[in-house]
């Protein structure tokens, strides 16, 4: 196994959620913990959309999308608890 599947290997099975994004808020890359965190089965779900497809709430959508832009502008991590509403149970995290 060379260093880049053992670094895939490793980012889809540690028990956080792990992602990028292009520009425009479409998900490029998503680890299982991110995917089971939309209620998907398989990362492959989720790729190309954006929150606003995958969140019920498009309050909620909204900040999580402005939350991205201040961090592609800002250039810098920030972090915050996120709280969202997915097939009627609470999830929260850091992000």
């Amino acid at each position: 196994m060379n260093n880049a599947h053992m670094l895939l290997a490793l980012l889809n099975h540690v028990p956080v959620n792990i992602y990028w994004k292009d520009l425009s808020g479409k998900y490029l890359w998503c680890n299982l913990a991110q995917a089971r965190f939309f209620g998907l089965s398989s990362p492959e779900e989720l790729l190309g959309k954006t929150d606003v497809e995958l969140f019920y709430d498009p309050d909620l959508a909204s900040k999580w999308s402005k939350n991205d832009q201040i961090v592609i502008r800002e250039g810098i991590p920030i972090v915050f608890e996120e709280v969202a509403f997915l097939d009627h149970k609470k999830v929260a995290g850091l992000s």
